[in-house]
């Protein structure tokens, strides 16, 4: 990466693409690029550093107004990242072990190296991430507007294949590939109705390799009103459980749970085949979302966006949860316990074995609505607010959303992770000085609120200490360092542009102008004032444009 290093972040980017035009109305494209880049990735669980991470894709798309096609495939390599929280650990406890005999038995995995050797150490493969994985996918969708019939027609087809690689280190790919596919198809119908009404329907069939077949309905009846339209919504979608969440094999103790996991209990006799039992398969988490809302214009330049929505999910992916026994395959793969975690067995008994994996739970309705206003002035000012409100009864003592299934609904697990109240108001000013000027200045809200995310915490009560989660008879769950909650913040952003010719403008933005303390995520650095300058150029391709 040149001058690159785990200090200095660098990013590096480059795309090009052909177009070809088959007929007036059909154009053939054809594109390519890639990015790399080193840089700090923030996770759940803790801190990545990314080194030399590369993606890259290739891409080929036909384009008609009735038709359309897709095919592309995408690469992604890790480099030579690494999981800062696991490369601290080792290379503080080698550098400051206490262990300075050779000869010890201990000396090997836990005694004091030097500075050079301890990197050495702290830079092995677990601690360093190593994976080359690529997706293809594919898609073609057709379009027609039956005006007599008054009804609009879309429909469609995709396929995707993943082919992660991690070489066995963080997921359970040492002797077997992963190949994960999925395809579906989608139909849209939209007709005219009397009294000024649509209805919109359409439903999308999904199978995926490891859940089976999934239909996704959702139906929209929008009514014309003056000069708005009011609209009623309902839709069912899935979200399928992530490649870590399937296939996982982190340091052969903790296991992904895409289709079970088959292993042998503590307690139980080590050579009865019947002991063996297998984990509940992971299942795709389920949104069916209703929604009603408002979209128009209510008095003379007053115009106005009114949302109300009510959602249903269920069947969440919890963190990982401890399992007393040991793994013999997952999804199917056979693997290895780690050692120092598959327990003993004595007079063909199992004892202390335990792994760690995923498991489905939560019901939980969330709601809210969103309020937008905008107002016209005259043709040089104008002014706009929006407001959302958040809620749920996830803040309720619910046993369906023991995540952790200690019997205990602690805060973490009822946390909204989510500010209830924010806002925006937007004040501009445009065509100033013969229409070549713009301004802008934008105020944002955000209410403060505790939020909890796998290791990451940052809330009011335990602000500048160790996280950690109470529990009644149980010992604390430990978290990272708990910095403050999030939001709590009104900040200033100011934009101005001026078109200083036919081919050149220049634009400022001032993000944060007042240098608020603007915390937006746990684990990331608070966001100060961002002040950032663009000069564009337009180059005409023929003098009609001048």
């Amino acid at each position: 990466m040149g001058n690159c290093s785990p200090i200095i972040r660098c990013r590096y980017r480059g795309e090009a693409h052909v177009y070809y035009s088959v007929t007036p109305k059909a154009d053939i494209i054809l594109s390519s690029g890639g990015s790399k880049f080193t840089r700090l990735q923030v996770t759940t669980t803790g801190r990545n550093q990314l080194r030399d991470f590369t993606y890259g894709f290739l891409q080929a798309r036909f384009v008609h107004p009735h038709f359309f096609a897709n095919i592309y495939n995408t690469w992604g390599n890790l480099g030579t990242s690494i999981i800062i929280g696991s490369y601290t650990r080792d290379f503080w406890n080698r550098t400051h072990s206490t262990i300075t005999i050779p000869t010890s038995p201990l000396y090997k995995d836990f005694g004091k190296l030097s500075p050079d050797s301890s990197e050495m150490y702290a830079l092995r493969l677990g601690n360093t991430l190593k994976e080359r994985s690529q997706r293809l996918n594919g898609e073609v969708q057709y379009n027609y507007n039956f005006e007599k019939a008054g009804l609009f027609l879309v429909t469609g087809l995709n396929y995707q294949k993943e082919q992660p690689n991690g070489f066995g280190i963080t997921l359970i790919d040492s002797f077997q590939r992963i190949r994960i596919t999925q395809y579906g198809a989608v139909l849209q119908l939209e007709k005219s109705l009397p009294w000024k009404m649509r209805f919109i329907g359409s439903t999308r069939f999904d199978h995926h390799s490891n859940f089976g077949s999934f239909f996704a309905p959702r139906f929209a009846l929008v009514k014309a009103i003056s000069d708005g339209n009011f609209r009623i919504t309902w839709g069912r979608a899935y979200a399928m459980p992530s490649i870590q969440n399937q296939y996982a094999g982190i340091n052969r103790f903790l296991f992904g749970n895409g289709a079970g996991i088959m292993y042998i209990p503590n307690g139980t006799k080590f050579s009865d085949p019947s002991s063996v039992k297998t984990t509940t398969p992971l299942k795709p988490e389920q949104v069916s979302t209703w929604e009603l809302g408002y979209k128009g214009t209510i008095a003379k330049k007053l115009y106005v966006d009114i949302n109300y929505y009510n959602g249903l999910s269920k069947n969440f992916i919890s963190p990982t949860i401890t399992v007393p026994g040991r793994v013999i395959s997952a999804n199917g793969f056979m693997v290895t316990h780690n050692p120092a975690f598959a327990g003993v067995v004595a007079n063909d008994t199992l004892k202390n074995a335990s792994f760690l994996t995923y498991f489905n739970y939560g019901d939980v309705r969330a709601y809210g609505f969103d309020v937008g206003l905008s107002y016209s002035f005259n043709k040089f000012i104008s002014f706009g607010i929006k407001y959302s409100w958040f809620g749920s009864d996830i803040t309720k003592d619910n046993i369906e959303n023991d995540a952790n299934k200690d019997g205990y609904i602690s805060l973490e697990e009822k946390s909204l992770n989510a500010p209830k109240n924010r806002g925006v108001a937007i004040l501009s000013f445009q065509n100033l000085c013969k229409q070549k000027m713009f301004i802008n200045i934008d105020a944002r809200f955000v209410q403060q609120y505790d939020f909890y995310s796998g290791s990451q915490i940052g809330t009011a009560a335990g602000k500048g200490s160790r996280g950690k989660i109470e529990r009644p008879g149980l010992p604390p769950l430990l978290k990272n360092f708990n910095h403050g909650p999030l939001g709590g913040f009104t900040t200033i952003d100011f934009s101005v542009g001026y078109k200083i010719s036919i081919m050149t403008s220049v634009n400022i933005g001032i993000t944060n102008l007042f240098d608020i303390r603007q915390n937006e995520f746990v684990g990331s650095p608070i966001i100060g004032r961002l002040i950032m300058a663009e000069l564009k150029v337009f180059v005409p391709n023929s003098y009609k444009h001048l």
